[in-house]
């Protein structure tokens, strides 16, 4: 049970030292006035936001736990060097929202602290927050195609094409949101010139969202091509999960990316249900992973 206990130790190490953080540091100034809120409120909201927070680290850290022991079970198999790399994607991608809480608190300390230092703390931020999924979901990808192998033209044509329309879809109206921002709002979405915003952060984004769109979509692949119902039904929830987490990624992105930009518009009840309503997607994502290792770990037992 190593493995679960690290991972289990990890999270709650990270809870206590968010949780003492958040007591120092309160919401940042530029959004306390956004809102109209004094020092306590600050502190309530932030301990309110914490409570689904802490919840979301506890099951993403168990569900990359428990698929890295699954890997190392199948370690010497055909597909154990797939699932490892998998298996570190969704590490990362959950060390990732530690990573992005404790920046967005540290950070937004630093520009209060420091005024004139604003335009770097929203860069920082921006390239925090690009970093995680960026690496995690080309790991998963990349264990995705390994586990394709050498197979050509496995996937539908229909489906494929409909994979290609969604994604730009998407790409194409996220560069026209952040651009069109940008030139309305400037420095509010990024001190980034246009040029520098489009090459160092939203085609990066851009390529993670597609590694993680092509890595769930080659998954479900994997499992058609799989003999056995039960195999099948693990992938195809393993496949899901990894869906649910990017759609939340990308969703997430959307939201920061308009609410950086017209932050004061919004009220803090409308703020607050939408990160909640993202916060439960990415839990469900975790949870469906979870249940498609847990599938997959049952097969091995047998």
């Amino acid at each position: 049970m190593k493995w679960r206990t690290h991972s289990v130790q990890y999270c709650v190490a990270l809870m206590a030292l968010y949780l003492i953080a958040s007591l120092l540091i309160p919401l940042s100034r530029e959004t306390r006035e956004a809102y109209n809120l004094s020092l306590a409120q600050a502190h309530i909201i932030s301990f309110i936001t914490i409570l689904p927070l802490f919840g979301i680290w506890f099951v993403a850290f168990y569900a990359y736990g428990l698929l890295q022991k699954y890997a190392r079970a199948i370690r010497h198999d055909e597909e154990g060097v797939a699932f490892s790399k998998i298996a570190d994607g969704v590490m990362i991608l959950s060390w990732g929202l530690v990573a992005q809480a404790f920046a967005s608190l540290i950070l937004g300390w630093v520009g209060d602290q420091a005024g004139g230092m604003r335009a770097t703390v929203v860069v920082l931020q921006s390239y925090i927050t690009l970093i995680f999924p960026l690496i995690a979901f080309s790991y998963i990808w990349s264990g995705t195609q390994k586990l394709l192998g050498h197979r050509k033209n496995v996937g539908s044509l229909m489906a494929s094409r409909t994979l290609l329309l969604v994604f730009a879809g998407i790409a194409a109206a996220y560069v026209y949101l952040v651009l069109r921002l940008h030139e309305q709002s400037g420095s509010e979405v990024s001190p980034l010139p246009a040029l520098l915003l489009l090459v160092t952060i939203i085609v990066p984004y851009l390529f993670a969202w597609f590694s993680g769109i092509t890595a769930a979509y080659e998954l479900t692949v994997h499992a058609r091509l799989t003999r056995g119902l039960l195999y099948k039904r693990a992938l195809n929830l393993l496949a899901g999960g990894l869906a649910f987490l990017i759609v939340a990624t990308i969703a997430m992105q959307y939201f920061n990316s308009m609410f950086l930009s017209n932050l004061g518009e919004f009220s803090i009840n409308a703020v607050l249900l939408v990160d909640y309503l993202l916060l439960l997607m990415i839990a469900l994502g975790y949870v469906i992973v979870i249940a498609g290792v847990r599938g997959l770990q049952k097969i091995e037992e047998v």
